[in-house]
């Protein structure tokens, strides 16, 4: 991705119900500090900006390289996200087309693997819901550059892409960096 594209608009996309399509535009800045992508929101004070309509706080910086992106989900959403997932879409042109998007997490209905019993029953096993969203939280989707294009890598750095989620107090923090 150049310089350019970096300091382009970025279109951010909710999958499922959580900004029920709703769209919010954002423009990066240039980091001034080095970040660790580790699901820890320490590198990002006081650049985080909260969205009260989606109860979601988030931040984008980018160097001449990477864009890196935080976001905060509140308890209320929280669950959602972990269901259907959160889906990031890039557009260089400044127009609403997805012509690349990633996808973190993934989310429970998106993550078709056969060992995973129904999401629907995380009410009755909370324990079991808990270790479900560890192990979806180890790959993040692409979308695009085609419009059927659709991969899964494993977010420990395939393609200089690294993501990572913690949940703190009932708060869901997800970076992102992305060549």
């Amino acid at each position: 991705m150049n310089r350019k594209l970096m300091l382009c608009n970025i279109v951010l996309w909710l999958a499922g119900a959580v900004w029920a399509g709703d769209q919010k535009e954002v423009a990066s800045a240039w980091r001034s500090a080095e970040f660790k992508i580790d699901g820890a929101d320490n590198e990002w004070a006081g650049a985080l900006t909260y969205f009260a309509k989606t109860k979601l706080a988030y931040a984008f910086r980018n160097d001449s390289s990477d864009i890196y992106l935080c976001f905060e989900f509140e308890p209320e959403i929280r669950r959602r996200v972990a269901m259907f997932g959160f889906t990031v879409w890039f557009d260089a042109t400044g127009q609403e087309k997805k012509t690349f998007g990633v996808r973190f997490p993934i989310g429970l209905f998106n993550f078709d693997d056969a060992g995973m019993p129904d999401p629907m029953a995380m009410h009755e096993n909370p324990e079991r819901f808990q270790s479900q969203l560890a192990l979806m939280l180890h790959e993040i989707e692409v979308f695009g550059p085609e419009k059927d294009d659709r991969n899964r890598f494993n977010n420990s750095g395939v393609f200089g892409m690294q993501s990572a989620a913690v949940e703190s107090f009932g708060t869901l923090i997800c970076e992102l960096k992305i060549p």
